[in-house]
């Protein structure tokens, strides 16, 4: 028998971490628009969808439950994501729809709520 010393989120991490995606890449150019996320905690059920389809926006904290990322580094709960490229954008909106919970709210620089 082969037992696995890592936990599907430490094995999550790790990839995150050792990876550089293009979408990454994309943070550092900046693209001018602003999006607010906000993971409710109480939804969240540390599924990591979210964090697999949008790694550079999602990770899963301490408690496995996903926090908003930028530039590699957790923001909490909510927080307002400045300088976006429009790919980014479909990034962020496809890990938010990747949550079986629906626990990821996103809204526009105007606070019009994109999703869900």
């Amino acid at each position: 028998m082969i037992v696995c010393a890592w936990s599907l989120f430490e094995f999550l991490q790790f990839m995150r971490m050792s990876a550089t995606s293009d979408t990454q890449k994309k943070t550092n150019n900046g693209g001018g628009k602003t999006l607010t996320v906000r993971v409710d905690e109480n939804l969240c059920i540390g599924a990591a969808s979210c964090m697999v389809v949008a790694g550079d926006f999602f990770l899963l904290n301490d408690d496995g439950k996903a926090e908003v990322v930028e530039n590699g580094k957790m923001k909490g709960y909510e927080y307002t994501l400045s300088n976006l490229t429009d790919a980014q954008i479909e990034n962020i909106l496809q890990g938010a729809k990747s949550c079986p919970t629906k626990a990821i709210f996103i809204h526009d620089e105007k606070g019009n709520q994109l999703y869900p």
